[in-house]
C-alpha cells in the first residue's frame, strides 16, 4: 500500500493567521485524520506530513482485513522519499525490528523468529524522521500449514439394475434405481465399484434415449484452508491402470462454501474418451494455496461400463433366399445340399432381428446354444449304368444271357437321431449383406459390431443369423462324397433292367454288358432344432446382457424329395 503524505492550504485550530501547507508552515494536528489530501499526523510533533511511504504486499495475501504471511519472520520492504529517515517495527509497544539505511528510496527489514503469531498479530511500521515518527499500522497472521483435501462422500446409483424399457421403434428408456455406490473411493484401493451405462457417460443426455434422472459419476473434494487456495493453479487429472495419463493437467472450479472450498467434478467422455472404458481409474486434485504450496488429493475406483441397451427377436426360421435353409428343396438345392452335407456348404438356418436405436456402435460376441438336432434321414441304393463293355457269352441252354446282376433298387431304414452341427453366427442387414464389423473369435464365436444410428436417421435394424456349415450325417456311409446327382431326387430308378442287350440267338452271346455302380441318395429328411422349450437361439456376450426374446417353440426344418 502507498500513502501519499501531503500538506493543503489550511488553518491550524492552534496557529490562526498561519496559512499554506509546507515543511516551514506545516499544519498541526493531533490525529490523522485531520491531516488534508491523506497527510499523516506524527505520533510526536504533531504534524501533518506529505512524505510518501509504501509496504510491498506481493509476498502476503490481503483478505481485506489481514495480511497472511507463509513465515513467522518475515523480511518487509518497501518504499519512502524520506533518505534520511529510518523504519523500525513495533510489536505490543516494543520496536522488534529497525531497518539498515534507505538506499535509493528503498527500505527493508526483517523481523525476528516468531514476530508474525498464528493468530492477529498487529504491526505498527515506524517512519522516522524530520517531520518526527509517522506510523502505519498493519496486522499480520501466520499461516503456517498447507491447506488440506480430502474426498467428500457422495452417491449414485448402480446402473446394472437398471429396468430398461423399450419405445416401438426401440429406444431405451432407463429407470434408475439400483443400490447407491458412494464415491469416497482412496488409493491405492480400487473401491468403489461403479457400474455404468457408457452412453449415459456423456455430458449432455443422449440423443435417443431417456432417464427418469440423470445419474452423474461425480467426485468431490472438501479443501480447508487458513487463508485462501490459488484457484487459477488448482488443477486436476485422470489416469487409467495399465495406460497411464488418459485426461492430463486441467483447471477445476473451486466453490467457497462458509469455511472451506468444494471441488466438483463429472467424471465423463468429453474429458477423455477412455473415461467411458472398463478398467481401474485414478483421479487427483492438486490443490495449490496462496502461498503455492501444493496438496494432493486423490480417489480410486474400478469401473464397468455397459453397451447401450439393443433390442432382440424370437428366433425365427431363416428364409430369405437363396441363403434361407428353410426355403430349400431337394429338387431346386441339389448342390447346395450335396455342399452341406459333404462340410463343404454355409446357409443360414435360423436368425433373430437386433434394433440398435442410440447412437453408440454395440460390440458383442454372439455363438449358438447347443441345440438337440434330431433327424430322419431316408436313402435308397439304385443301380445306374456307368460302362459299356466287350461282349460277354452266356450260358449254353438258357433263354437269355446271364450277365452281371445289378443291384436291385433298396429303400433303407429311415434313421433318427442326434446330429451335430457347426455354427456360424453372421451379422447381415435387411438386404442380406454384410454389416458391420465381424471378427470370428472363436469354434462358434462370432464378434460384431452394431453400427450406431446416425442423427436424424431411423434405428438400425440387422439380422444375426446362425448359418450351419455342415450337415455330414445327412450322408449315412460316411465314405464317400456325395454328388448332386445323389441329392436330387429327379434322377429316376431305372428298375429292373434287362440284363443281356441284344441276345444273338445263333452263338447265345450277348451283345453288351453292363456294369453297374452303388450310389447313396437322399429322398427326404426332417430336422428339427430344439433347446428344450425354448428352441434355438443365441448366446450373446454383450457388456450390458442383450434383452432376450425366447422363441416359445422348437423350430422344424422339412425337406421331402418323395416323387
Amino acid at each position: 500500500m502507498r500513502y501519499r503524505l501531503t500538506c493543503s492550504i489550511a488553518i491550524a485550530p492552534l496557529l490562526l493567521g498561519l496559512v499554506g501547507c509546507t515543511k516551514e508552515n506545516p499544519v498541526y494536528c493531533d490525529d490523522s485524520g485531520q491531516c488534508p489530501d491523506d497527510g499523516t499526523c506524527s505520533i510526536d510533533k504533531n504534524i501533518c506530513s506529505d512524505a510518501t511511504f509504501t509496504l510491498d504486499r506481493t509476498p502476503y495475501y490481503d483478505d481485506g482485513t489481514r495480511l497472511w504471511t507463509s513465515r513467522a519472520n518475515p523480511v518487509l520492504n518497501g518504499s519512502t522519499d524520506q533518505s534520511k529517515s529510518t523504519i523500525e517495527v513495533v510489536r505490543d509497544g516494543q520496536v522488534i525490528a529497525t531497518a539498515g539505511e534507505i538506499l535509493n528510496g528503498q527500505w527493508q527489514l526483517q523481523l525476528p523468529e516468531g514476530a508474525i503469531r498464528e493468530t492477529d498479530t498487529p504491526l505498527k511500521i515506524h517512519l522516522v524522521g524530520k517531520d518526527g515518527t509517522l506510523e502505519f499500522p498493519f496486522t499480520f497472521t501466520f499461516d503456517a500449514k498447507a491447506a488440506t483435501a480430502a474426498i467428500a462422500p457422495i452417491s449414485m446409483l448402480d446402473e446394472s439394475k437398471d429396468v430398461v424399457t423399450f419405445n416401438p421403434i426401440g429406444e431405451p428408456h432407463h429407470e434408475h434405481g439400483g443400490t447407491p455406490v458412494v464415491l469416497a473411493g482412496s488409493c491405492p484401493s480400487t473401491d468403489p465399484a461403479i457400474v455404468k451405462y457408457g452412453y449415459l457417460m456423456d455430458s449432455a443426455a443422449p440423443m435417443y434415449g431417456t432417464e427418469n434422472q440423470r445419474n452423474v459419476m461425480q467426485w468431490q473434494v472438501r479443501v480447508e484452508a487458513r487463508a485462501a487456495i490459488d484457484e487459477v493453479k488448482t488443477q486436476m487429472r485422470i489416469s487409467k491402470n495399465g495406460v497411464g495419463v488418459i485426461a492430463d493437467w486441467m483447471p477445476v472450479t473451486p466453490v467457497k462454501v462458509d469455511d472451506h472450498w468444494t471441488i466438483t467434478n463429472d467424471m465423463n467422455r468429453q474429458l477423455s474418451p477412455m473415461v467411458g472404458t472398463d478398467g481401474d481409474f485414478q483421479a487427483e486434485w492438486e490443490i495449490v494455496d496462496w502461498a503455492g504450496r501444493k496438496t494432493v488429493a486423490q480417489a480410486c475406483w474400478k469401473q464397468t461400463v455397459l453397451a447401450a441397451p439393443i433390442t432382440n427377436s424370437a428366433s425365427v426360421l431363416s428364409t430369405p433366399a437363396p441363403r434361407g435353409l428353410a426355403r430349400w428343396s431337394i429338387f431346386s438345392q441339389a448342390t447346395e445340399l450335396a455342399a452341406l452335407i459333404n462340410e463343404a456348404g454355409n446357409v443360414d438356418a435360423f436368425e433373430q432381428k437386433l434394433t440398435n436405436a442410440t447412437t453408440e456402435p454395440v460390440t458383442f460376441t454372439a455363438s449358438v446354444l447347443a441345440t438337440t438336432q434330431r433327424t430322419k434321414i431316408t436313402t435308397f441304393h439304385k443301380s445306374n449304368i456307368v460302362d459299356v463293355s466287350a461282349r460277354v457269352q452266356c450260358p449254353a441252354g438258357g433263354d437269355f444271357c446271364i450277365a452281371d446282376t445289378p443291384a436291385v433298387d433298396t429303400v433303407q431304414p429311415s434313421v433318427t437321431g442326434a446330429i451335430t452341427v457347426a455354427w456360424s453366427p453372421t451379422l447381415i442387414d435387411t438386404a442380406g449383406l454384410p454389416i458391420g464389423n465381424c471378427i470370428v473369435v472363436g469354434a462358434n464365436q462370432t464378434q460384431c459390431t452394431i453400427p450406431g444410428r446416425a442423427a436424424g436417421s431411423e434405428p438400425v435394424v440387422v439380422r444375426l443369423v446362425a448359418a450351419t456349415t455342415s450337415l455330414p450325417e445327412l450322408n449315412p456311409s460316411r465314405t464317400e462324397l456325395v454328388t448332386a446327382r445323389d441329392a436330387f431326387v429327379e434322377l429316376d430308378a431305372v428298375g429292373l433292367l434287362s440284363r443281356c442287350g441284344g441276345f444273338d440267338l445263333g452263338t447265345g452271346a450277348c451283345n453288351t454288358k453292363r456294369t453297374y455302380e452303388l450310389h447313396v441318395r437322399l429322398t427326404d429328411a426332417s430336422l428339427t432344432f430344439a433347446n428344450g422349450s425354448a428352441g434355438p437361439n443365441f448366446t450373446f456376450v454383450v457388456p450390458n446382457g442383450l434383452h432376450y426374446a425366447r422363441t416359445p417353440s422348437p423350430l422344424a426344418l422339412t425337406w421331402d424329395g418323395t416323387p
